[in-house]
């Protein structure tokens, strides 16, 4: 019991520095999620809409032309890593949980056996 949860463990503690530290590949950011670089990018888009005009696209501009926002794609990453996160400690309570029940009955058998 005590090595499946380890082996667990190690997995899910492998998941989490590799969404965290493996590197983001989306439009406009670099780096990681733990330390993003945004760099400027260019979006050719053809709409039945005139396009906003000017230098800058807001994050509502780009997700109406379904572009996905560098903020979005770390945010993403990030909310990735805590969702394994928060699946490994409800594993490791369940576990420790089920050994610890699995403890008493054990000795509550063992004491009934001695009678």
């Amino acid at each position: 019991m005590v090595n499946r949860m380890l082996v667990a463990t190690a997995v899910l503690a492998v998941t989490v520095a590799v969404l965290l530290l493996g590197p983001i590949h989306a439009t406009g950011v670099r780096g990681t999620a733990l330390h993003p670089r945004y760099v400027s990018f260019y979006v050719g888009a053809w709409s039945y809409e005139p396009l906003p005009t000017g230098p800058q696209a807001t994050n509502t501009v780009l997700k109406s032309l379904h572009i996905t926002p560098p903020q979005t794609a770390v945010h993403r990453r990030l909310e990735g890593a805590v969702a394994a996160v928060a699946i490994g400690v409800v594993l490791c309570g369940a576990a420790v949980v089920r050994y610890r029940s699995g403890r008493r009955d054990g000795v509550q058998q063992e004491d009934q056996q001695d009678h």
